[in-house]
């Protein structure tokens, strides 16, 4: 309800900041109101997005978001994540959205969750 529908809806999490969006996921109304969701979650070590992974498999096909894990502590290339930076560092670098194949400068929702230095982490990068 709080997010208007559009295009394209990039939802940014760290850690449990996952939470949140997993109920949005979930919901018919929402992906009624989105076409595109891309939801990248940032963990320290790659067994944090277990959830993130069994919640996206849960989902009908037809309303799957795009996730993209990234690991910021892993040093073990065999365990690391879609990228391995943290979510300003992906952004300012283009990397996020190159593994997302979208723009998320240009897009038409944001929603970040997180501890506050993450968010205001990412909100920095994108509009100051």
């Amino acid at each position: 309800d709080r997010i208007p529908g559009g295009s394209t809806l990039w939802l940014l999490a760290t850690g449990s900041g996952l939470s949140p969006f997993a109920s949005m996921l979930r919901s018919e109304a929402f992906w009624a109101a989105w076409k595109d969701v891309v939801l990248v979650l940032s963990v320290r070590q790659i067994e944090e997005a277990v959830l993130a992974r069994e919640l996206v498999a849960a989902l009908p096909l037809e309303r799957r978001p795009k996730l993209i894990v990234t690991t910021t502590r892993e040093t073990d290339p065999a365990r690391f994540g879609d990228l391995t930076e943290r979510i300003p560092t992906l952004i300012a670098s283009g990397a996020l959205e190159a593994a997302a194949e979208r723009q998320c400068r240009v897009c038409h929702g944001l929603a970040v969750s997180g501890p506050a230095g993450a968010v205001h982490g990412v909100l920095s990068e994108l509009y100051f």
